[in-house]
């Protein structure tokens, strides 16, 4: 009995998926849009040469990172449901914290910092990169003993 009971508890309904599937548009979408202006921002900035972004090296390269990840990970976030057989809720949260927490850390860590050293922010970027990770190597297993 308490074996078809945690079965249950493991089953994801079509419900759930269709959840996930909508939850990771959302945010696979904004995230993407959000990296696609600033971008924009940073071409603005470089072009201008503002001394904002031209002049600070490290805040140049953190808030190129933070571009980059950020739209990498939306585009991971809008495919995340299609490619994998059965995403779990756990494992969906993870992977959008962590899409929010790096490229969010990286661009923290750059507004303001001491000569030389990223921003205290910075510990932001480790964490999300710590579930990205996570998930990463849990759906690796699960693809491995399919």
């Amino acid at each position: 009995m308490k074996r078809a009971m945690s079965k249950a508890k493991k089953t994801t309904t079509n419900d759930d998926l269709a959840g996930i599937r909508r939850a990771h548009l959302r945010f696979g979408w904004t995230e993407i849009a959000i990296a696609f202006a600033a971008g924009a921002t940073l071409e603005l900035l470089l072009g201008m040469k503002s001394g904002l972004f031209a002049d600070d090296v490290l805040r140049k390269e953190l808030w190129s990172l933070a571009h980059f990840h950020a739209a990498f990970l939306g585009v991971v976030n809008l495919v995340y449901p299609s490619v994998v057989a059965t995403p779990r809720k756990m494992a969906s949260r993870a992977l959008m914290l962590g899409s929010a927490l790096l490229p969010l850390g990286l661009f923290l860590g750059g507004i303001h910092h001491p000569e030389g050293d990223p921003g205290i922010a910075i510990w932001l970027a480790p964490a999300g990169g710590v579930l990205l990770v996570g998930v990463a190597v849990a759906h690796a297993r699960a693809a491995w003993r399919a």
